[in-house]
């Protein structure tokens, strides 16, 4: 599933992606605002960086995370 945010009026406005259980799905963020998007994991979660830690999306950047086991999500090409 892709989830395109075409309006981050001001620096951190956010996303959050749904709770990874390993079903091996795949997420896509397209960041087309003008500022940086944070994107959250739902709570427990780790995106790579650390349990509740998110990840931030510059304007006009692309970030595919993979649901890879219970609680964690990683990023992949």
């Amino acid at each position: 599933a892709t989830s395109r945010v075409d309006f981050c009026v001001s620096n951190y406005d956010s996303v959050a992606l749904p709770k990874a259980n390993g079903s091996g799905r795949n997420r896509t963020i397209i960041n087309k605002g003008a500022s940086i998007c944070a994107v959250y994991p739902s709570l427990g979660d780790n995106l790579g960086q650390g349990i509740n830690v998110r990840y931030l999306l510059e304007a006009n950047a692309i970030v595919n995370f993979k649901d890879c086991g219970e609680n964690n999500w990683i990023e992949v090409g």
